[in-house]
């Protein structure tokens, strides 16, 4: 694997400044525990989601439920969904 780097803000596609931005909304955030969404139709398959709490904020907390295509095979994303 790559080493990671911090990318230089000015060299960034406007799709990467909007990654950038929504991902770190999760800066300072620690996991608490994992869930899983199971749709009980049977429809969809299950989702596996992290929850996470914030030191400031100890009644807020975020589900990152982690999302992908119908196939499996796209990049995938994160799916914040704030709680209070």
């Amino acid at each position: 694997m790559p080493e990671p780097i911090m990318p230089d803000p000015g060299t960034l596609t406007d799709e990467q400044t909007f990654i950038q931005a929504y991902l770190g909304n999760l800066v300072g955030w620690t996991v608490d525990r994992l869930i899983l969404n199971v749709d009980t139709d049977g429809d969809e398959e299950p989702t596996w989601g992290l929850v996470l709490r914030h030191p400031d904020r100890p009644i807020a907390k975020t589900i990152a439920w982690i999302m992908s295509d119908s196939e499996g095979n796209g990049p995938g994303w994160l799916d914040l969904e704030e709680t209070y």
